[in-house]
């Protein structure tokens, strides 16, 4: 998967990442339903008393009173919802609500009820605790005035009573605020933890990227560009080998397809010896400078024996371009310490600061370390290539 596919998909999972119920959900269904029922409440004791004297106009503006306020409630309650967090819509929805406490209370004590859904409304609406304590004891206060205007001529019972409510509905809404908070902060850290995982994830995918880019080059560096070189050289000698040209172009083909098929290099297909040997005796054949070899067959593993392949590779193109060499030495041996590849010449020795490390060697000391190996290059007299690596067992 590229880094791209994983930045989307790390995209889609934040963007859908599932909120939390915080619990509020419950107390909007209760004052959705307490307040019709306390309307009805007001309807069915309306027609069910039986005067004792015909209805007067305060009669029927307190019956009208307890049946509309608390659906007048709600109403107000549900428009304001889209912008409760305005000061302004907040203040007005709580005055409404106060003088709704006081017309229900004053028109049938028995809705006293009704404060059941309010005081559960005024903490839902506001944003702040301070907020809904003052709110709360305003329209306690106000529900009080109301009974005792409508008629209840007890106030220590009517002061018990409101100031029962306002501890009760304080003590809760409190602790539902409290519980909505933990619950807020848990879904932040749910998020900020999915996100991390997401930006570890395309980390992740970036630097396998990365890796992988930087693999490719390597390989086409000590594979395909050697050849290619190497057919560039023989093609502008005075009398060129066309058998050789035509073997370089047919193994850079090869080694191009082994690439991107992720296949065995097919020089590996009789072992890393036999692949040392040819290549030392091609570059011979291309350069004349005479070799000496000295291999012997090593325990090594396939990924090992790439390295091997790609350092020899990169050693006799150095020395074909830049040594001036007129012998070289190749030996490949098994050691208690590892395995050792060394690649002398008789040259004019490796200089860093006349040819300083290009990707060719930088990929051979990647691809070391990458085995747990050690390189070395060493001059100015002549110069000596290096590669150990610790002894693997084929895979």
């Amino acid at each position: 998967m590229n880094a791209t596919a994983t930045q989307a998909q790390t995209e889609t999972r934040v963007g859908s990442t599932k909120r939390v119920d915080d619990g509020s959900t419950i107390w909007h269904v209760v004052v959705l339903v307490l307040a019709p029922a306390t309307s009805a409440v007001a309807v069915w004791e309306f027609a069910t008393s039986v005067p004792e004297q015909p209805l007067r106009g305060i009669d029927w503006a307190q019956s009208t009173a307890g049946i509309a306020l608390p659906l007048l409630i709600v109403g107000a309650w549900l428009l304001a919802r889209p912008r409760i967090d305005r000061t302004a819509v907040h203040t007005a929805l709580m005055a409404f609500a106060t003088l709704c406490a006081f017309g229900m209370t004053w028109s049938n004590p028995g809705l006293t009820g009704a404060l059941s859904f309010i005081m559960p409304l005024t903490w839902l609406a506001s944003p702040d605790a301070k907020r809904a304590i003052i709110w709360t004891v305003t329209i306690m206060v106000s529900a009080a005035v109301g009974l005792l205007a409508g008629g209840v001529f007890d106030p220590m019972s009517v002061v018990f009573t409101a100031v029962f409510i306002i501890a009760l509905s304080c003590g809760i809404g409190l602790s539902i605020q409290k519980l909505e908070q933990q619950v807020h902060a848990r879904q932040r850290l749910l998020e900020e933890l999915q996100q991390s995982q997401d930006e570890v994830a395309l980390l992740s995918a970036e630097s396998a990227a990365t890796r992988e880019r930087a693999s490719v080059l390597r390989d086409v560096h000590d594979a395909v560009t050697q050849n290619l070189t190497a057919i560039v050289m023989q093609s502008r000698l005075p009398a060129p080998d066309a058998a050789l040209i035509e073997e370089l172009a047919d193994e850079a083909l090869e080694e191009t397809r082994a690439l991107l098929l992720k296949a065995t290099p097919r020089q590996l297909e009789d072992g890393v010896v036999t692949a040392i040997m040819r290549l030392a005796e091609r570059f011979e054949r291309e350069t004349g400078i005479a070799v000496e070899l000295d291999v012997r067959q090593v325990p090594q593993s396939l990924e090992s024996e790439i390295v091997l392949l790609r350092a020899a590779q990169e050693a006799l193109g150095n020395i074909r371009k830049h040594a001036q060499a007129s012998n070289v030495r190749v030996s490949l041996s098994n050691a208690s310490d590892g395995t050792t590849l060394c690649i002398a010449d008789d040259g004019i020795g490796y200089d860093a600061d006349r040819i300083p490390p290009g990707r060719g060697l930088q990929g051979v000391s990647e691809r070391v370390a990458e085995s747990s190996g050690e390189f070395t290059i060493s001059g100015p007299s002549g110069t000596t290539f290096t590669v150990t690596l610790p002894v693997r067992g084929n895979a």
